[in-house]
């Protein structure tokens, strides 16, 4: 007997939080009417809020984006979001952002708030977008731009379209290559940069380089916690390894860099240290060496360029002679000219003799 009601019990409480969960699923889709996008990469510590919620909590990559729903995005993190109008959204460390408002028709216009950070925007196919900052509002009429906000100040960067940048004080119009920046109180202005794509390095993906466990902040917290007298050149590697797998490209060079110093036999014995270090995304100087100048690599727009093999020579082919015959209906037809390289630093012609006219 008591078996039963122990068993009846354990049934209830199992019915109970069935039926619970099927509650929450149920107030989760019906708090998302307006879906807006969803996590494509979560990199470190990111942090979402619904429009009437007032708590931060843990992003997942399962988790769907709602209409007003906000990002957050830690130090030494970095998220990519794809919305409903195709764009591809991606998230800088430190930034706090908003979706008013997403829609995936032609016709209407999406609005996203800013209120710190940086990201970066790609869609394949033009929408209107409206992206605004305390500081400086964009209208999207590209496919390709960055939007970054600072203490005092805003710019926004086009890499591919055109984007029309605007506040209370004044507007201007930005094309590709061309960053339209505001001050705090001041109307925009725009300049030319020399390499726009230098701006956006930190979007770059690179390949886990070594196995680790747990995020990338909780592992820089930890070795930042070694003593100055203990960081050897290997907590300089492992510190570079963390940092590239998050996008700081300038931090892991510099982190690099310090354990060449400790150590020069580091990158030897770390073949995918040298792999890293001849990449075409991260450029490192070049001292120019008057020995050996087609062996030095050329550094052209953030990238690294190999020069590639230079081709062996060709002998140019000589003409064939006059024809001995004194009509022009006749003709050889079987003499051919063949060039050939000598390794004697001579040209030779040889002459396959011909056996017969036409």
């Amino acid at each position: 007997m008591i078996q039963r009601k122990l068993v009846s019990g354990k049934n209830a409480a199992l019915l109970a939080l069935a039926i619970l969960q099927f509650q929450i699923a149920a107030f989760a889709q019906e708090v998302c009417r307006d879906p807006a996008g969803r996590f494509a990469s979560i990199e470190g510590r990111v942090q979402i809020r619904g429009d009437n919620q007032e708590a931060w909590r843990a992003a997942k990559p399962a988790d769907r984006l709602c209409k007003g729903d906000s990002i957050r995005v830690g130090e030494k993190s970095r998220a990519a979001v794809v919305l409903v109008n195709e764009a591809v959204l991606r998230l800088d460390q430190n930034t706090t952002m908003r979706l008013v408002n997403i829609s995936g028709k032609k016709e209407e216009r999406s609005l996203i708030e800013m209120a710190q950070g940086a990201i970066k925007s790609f869609i394949r196919k033009p929408r209107l977008l409206q992206v605004n900052t305390p500081y400086l509002n964009g209208s999207v009429e590209g496919t390709e731009f960055q939007v970054s906000v600072a203490e005092n100040a805003a710019s926004i960067l086009v890499l591919e379209g055109r984007i029309l940048a605007s506040n209370d004080q004044g507007k201007v119009t930005i094309n590709p290559g061309e960053i339209a920046e505001a001050q705090a109180g001041a109307a925009p202005t725009s300049r030319l940069l020399v390499k726009p794509r230098d701006a956006v390095q930190w979007t770059l993906y690179y390949p886990p380089i070594q196995a680790t466990s747990g995020d990338v902040p909780t592992n820089l917290e930890a070795l930042d916690k070694v003593a100055e007298s203990d960081r050897d050149a290997a907590w300089h590697i492992n510190r570079a390894s963390l940092l590239l797998s998050v996008g700081r490209q300038d931090e892991a060079l510099a982190s690099i860099d310090a354990a060449l110093k400790l150590d020069p036999k580091a990158v030897r014995t770390r073949p995918w240290l040298q792999s890293t270090l001849r990449s075409n995304s991260i450029p490192r100087p070049v001292r120019p060496t008057p020995c050996a100048p087609s062996s030095i690599p050329s550094v052209m727009n953030g990238r690294r360029h190999w020069p590639k093999p230079k081709k062996a020579s060709r002998l140019p082919t000589p003409r064939p002679p006059a024809s001995p015959f004194p009509t022009p209906s006749k003709r050889i037809s079987n003499l051919t000219l063949h060039a050939t390289p000598c390794l004697s630093r001579c040209r030779k012609i040889r002459t396959t003799p011909w056996h017969g006219h036409a």
